[in-house]
């Protein structure tokens, strides 16, 4: 059984999803904590979510280019193209998502240390 799923489903509720705010609680710190704890998971997300889909993709796309009347090769080619050019584009996604995380925390970071 291919266990990536659950690893990516369970590590994407233990960096992304929301906490709770713990009652007399600085609001404002747990809030930039809470985007210091996102930020970092987009910016770790080829370790956490893209490398586990990897052999699964490789081994899927070398199973189709086996029976593809194209040919193995041309296949294979077209394939690993479209896969590179998505992870490239969800990785710079996520950190574009990241830096503006960084600039909110910066603006609270701010905030809290001109109280």
């Amino acid at each position: 059984m291919d266990n990536t799923v659950p690893y990516v489903a369970s590590q994407l509720h233990k960096r992304g999803s929301s906490r709770r705010v713990s009652a007399g609680a600085n609001s404002l710190e747990f809030h930039r904590r809470e985007l210091k704890r996102q930020r970092d998971a987009l910016r770790g997300i080829f370790r956490w979510y893209m490398l586990p889909t990897i052999p699964g993709i490789v081994v899927f796309t070398i199973a189709l280019a086996m029976i593809h009347p194209w040919g193995p090769v041309v296949w294979l080619a077209l394939q690993a193209s479209i896969a590179v050019a998505v992870f490239v584009f969800v990785y710079k996604l996520n950190q574009q998502g990241a830096r503006k995380l960084q600039r909110e925390i910066d603006q609270l970071t701010e905030l809290l240390r001109d109280r």
